[in-house]
Parts: structure tokens; sequence; C-alpha cells
């Protein structure tokens, strides 16, 4: 009886383990994305501050 009380055990915890892997890739894919968004963001306003300097505006 100990034995299959320790295998539905260690098969509970094999379940939990995966369904923990799963939800860490997808936040680290989320964090990747939200990285990669505020790297443009950051990117298109440095381009639009040096195009509109080099145009002269210094608004």
């Amino acid at each position: 009886m100990g034995a299959v009380a320790a295998i539905g055990g260690l098969f509970l915890t094999a379940i939990a383990t995966y369904y923990s892997a799963a939800v860490s890739q997808s936040q680290l894919e989320q964090a990747r994305e939200d990285a990669d968004r505020n790297s443009r963001r950051q990117a298109a306003r440095v381009t639009w501050w040096w195009q509109a300097a080099k145009a002269g505006c210094t608004s």
C-alpha cells in the first residue's frame, strides 16, 4: 500500500513540475516580448530625436 502511495505522490509531483515549467516558459516568453517592445519604443524615440535635431527642430 505504501508503494502505491509513493508512486501516486511521484506522479503528482511530476505533473506539478511539468505545469510549473510550462508556466515559467510562458512568463519568460512574455518578458522577452515586453523587453523587445520596450527596446523598439526607445529606438523609435531616439530615431525621432535624432531626425528632429538633424532637421533643425529642437522641441
